[in-house]
């Protein structure tokens, strides 16, 4: 390639003369080297991903789905709050009422169970209406009294009404069953409401995660008191669900209750379905989330994938791309966001977009196969291209010059380009070997013998005795045993010529000076 390109750069100067049709031979042959040595930058750098930043695509992907479920779900989670709020105020007038009524207070309420069933019967419109309006899978309150404080785990007993729907499917909850899960069945009854295959008559607290804290924790401002369990089995189902709890007060504005609503795994998979990418399917994931890890045990996930439910994922910010979580098993590359719920240890909820590493990986290396693939075709094509100019246009040039440089000059072979053919013709026509006045050469011929024969006296004594040494024909080895000077002062005087003569090889100087001997012109190189 090296020698290749020095050849062009001869003949490039050499159609820098009045030449018109070497200088667009020339042309097309430049850019197509050009083009070639182009195409295998491009090529290389495909590879390097300068072509397709597939983090900074993934980062889009990312930001673009997050922002949408931001504020899709702190909508979602705000107005479950202020609905589950409203619940709370009703149930603590109604509980108020019947204390004032009866002058009990909530402690008294145990083994009371005509009171216990005439409460729930009023709040039963409540809890319903509250399921009908909110965007959730259920509905419940529980109150810190018992029908029976003798009865085996008494102390984990809580009297209360649970509201489910049966049979989700896709998110529009209108229309859709509702199951009675926990409370007096009368009530049941009453509203032709289908009981729970696992329905019980109370809540066991011991099962309900954050129970001890919605009940002990001081409320200050009830607008800032609704708090989100962890994910948890619901008993004897076969579903996970969250619980928004909000503290219920009597009249003297003690907690003795809680209530809220629940977003179960199914409705949060039909609501919140896991986002697609040409990374794969994304893992969606809502969970307690702290600086420097992600809790999933605590929260939901939506995924295709196999993710283990207690995972613990650490989070590492290495690039300003996105951040990878890692668990024991797998590394994980993505975002997240922190929200305003909170749960009931006083973390706060996030969001977050998922993707296992290997998959993004796989992924990216496709995306730049293919932009590799696309350079190497052409690549492939300027390079057939090239070879095939190599075999119309410099092929010719160099077998002419050949030619002449061996004395085989054949009649009527013609090399295609003007400024070769013309030289070789003017030799052929030349049958004795007299002495060649400049005035007798073509005009462009002249200027390159007279061009070479200026740049020649550029050359110092010594270099001059070397270049005397190769018109007589003498190879480097002869010409230091001759001179009496070692290899390496030949090999140096030698590159000072090839350099002020212009010319790229030994052979391309040989090439000058038979030329020049046709010409009879040698002395021009020499004695000037």
């Amino acid at each position: 390639m090296r020698l290749k390109i020095k050849d062009l750069l001869r003949m490039t100067k050499l159609a820098e003369s009045k030449s018109v049709s070497m200088q667009r031979k020339l042309m097309v042959y430049w850019t197509v080297m050009i083009l070639t040595v182009g195409f295998m930058m491009l090529f290389i750098l495909s590879f390097t991903g300068a072509f397709s930043n597939q983090e900074r695509r993934l980062q889009e992907c990312l930001e673009y789905q997050l922002e949408y479920l931001d504020v899709s779900l702190s909508r979602q989670l705000d107005d479950l709050t202020a609905q589950s709020i409203t619940l709370s105020k009703q149930l603590s007038n109604e509980i108020t009422q019947l204390l004032e009524v009866n002058g009990m207070t909530v402690s008294e309420l145990d083994n009371q169970p005509e009171l216990l069933e005439k409460l729930q019967f009023a709040m039963y419109e409540k809890l319903y209406t509250t399921l009908q309006v909110c965007e959730c899978s259920g509905a419940y309150f529980l109150l810190d009294a018992t029908v029976n404080t003798e009865a085996e785990n008494a102390g984990h007993s809580r009297s209360g009404m649970y509201l489910r729907f049966a049979n989700l499917n896709d998110r529009n909850t209108s229309g859709k069953d509702v199951v009675y899960f926990r409370g007096i069945p009368a009530i049941a009854r009453n509203e032709q409401l289908e009981l729970h295959n696992r329905w019980e008559l109370e809540f066991d607290t011991s099962l309900f995660p954050g129970y001890e804290e919605l009940m002990n924790n001081g409320v200050n401002r009830l607008a800032e008191s609704g708090y989100w369990t962890k994910s948890f089995p619901l008993t004897q189902t076969w579903e996970n669900v969250m619980l928004l709890g909000v503290p219920v007060l009597d009249g003297q504005g003690n907690v003795c209750g809680i209530c809220g609503v629940e977003i179960s795994s199914i409705y949060f998979d039909l609501s919140y379905p896991a986002p697609d990418s040409k990374f794969g399917t994304m893992i969606l994931i809502f969970a307690p989330v702290g600086e420097n890890n992600m809790e999933l045990g605590k929260g939901m996930a939506v995924s295709d994938a196999y993710l283990e439910q207690s995972t613990f994922l650490e989070i590492k910010k290495e690039n300003h791309y996105f951040s990878r979580y890692k668990s024991e098993n797998e590394t994980y590359v993505g975002m997240h966001k922190q929200l305003r719920a909170k749960t009931t240890d006083g973390r706060h909820m996030g969001v977050a977009l998922l993707i296992p590493e290997s998959s993004f990986r796989s992924a990216a290396f496709s995306a730049k196969l293919k932009i590799a693939s696309f350079f190497l075709i052409f690549l492939v094509l300027m390079l057939v291209l090239s070879v095939y100019l190599t075999w119309r246009f410099v092929a010719p040039i160099s077998k002419s010059l050949m030619a002449v440089q061996s004395e085989e000059l054949y009649k009527g072979q013609q090399s295609g380009i003007s400024e070769v053919d013309m030289l070789v013709n003017f030799l052929l026509t030349k049958s004795d070997v007299q002495p060649v006045n400049g005035t007798a050469l073509p005009p462009d011929i002249e200027e390159l013998f007279t061009n070479f024969a200026s740049r020649s006296q550029d050359l110092t004594t010594a270099e001059k005795g070397i270049l005397k040494y190769y018109i007589e024909g003498c190879d480097a080895a002869e010409i230091a045993e001759k001179a009496f000077i070692s290899m390496s002062t030949v090999r140096k005087h030698s590159g000072n010529i090839y350099r002020k003569l212009d010319v790229a090889s030994k052979d391309e100087l040989m090439l000058y000076i038979e030329l020049f001997r046709r010409c009879n012109r040698l002395d021009d190189l020499l004695d000037r």
